[in-house]
């Protein structure tokens, strides 16, 4: 891989590293809609599924140590990264659904990911990617605003990713009621609902 990565992730932002012994694979993954369509051609046909990998292989790896021609690869590397990008693209079963949600719940600790939320709540015409992609100056004036909005203080904890919700249900979560009287839900511990 080379210096061209942080451009490959800034026009991307969700790329992937595969290493194997043999090399690297630097790849992006399909448009959910490009996997419906590249399943339902598989089941349909498939006796075309080796030009289809080869197909995705050109669309979604960015970069890689192997050969440079495809015909001078092992077909077993393009074989693997092709599933794992179709695998990685769009799951096909209610259990990896669930596992890529809880995964990605964990992963929703981080304070800046609920700052970009409330302030999607207050400005419904923002989109997270907006929102992510505004400087922090801007985001942080759009927060105050958003308090402003909402008519809530976006509180923040000194305790790690822990902070209020209003209008949480907290009906068997556990919660810590700080010095300033607000009940706190530890995030890494919790999973709880918003009420409606």
């Amino acid at each position: 891989m080379n210096e061209n990565v942080f451009k490959l992730y800034t026009e991307h932002k969700h790329l992937y590293l595969y290493q194997a012994g043999e090399g690297s694979v630097l790849f992006r993954l399909l448009p959910f809609d490009k996997t419906k369509i590249v399943n339902r051609i598989c089941k349909a046909y498939p006796s075309l599924t080796p030009t289809i990998e080869d197909n995705i292989w050109e669309e979604c790896v960015l970069e890689h140590s192997f050969p440079s021609h495809l015909e001078d690869m092992n077909a077993g590397i393009i074989s693997t990264i092709t599933r794992l990008i179709m695998r990685l693209s769009s799951p096909s079963s209610i259990k990896e659904i669930q596992a890529d949600l809880d995964e990605t719940r964990s992963n929703l600790t981080d304070i800046r990911d609920q700052i970009v939320t409330k302030i999607c709540e207050a400005f419904p015409a923002y989109t997270p990617e907006d929102v992510e992609s505004m400087d922090w100056q801007t985001q942080i004036k759009r927060l105050a605003q958003a308090e402003k909005v909402l008519g809530t203080d976006f509180n923040l904890s000194s305790e790690g990713s822990k902070i209020p919700i209003p209008g949480m249900q907290t009906d068997g979560v556990q919660t810590k009621i700080g010095s300033d009287g607000v009940s706190y839900i530890d995030f890494n511990k919790e999973n709880a609902t918003l009420k409606d």
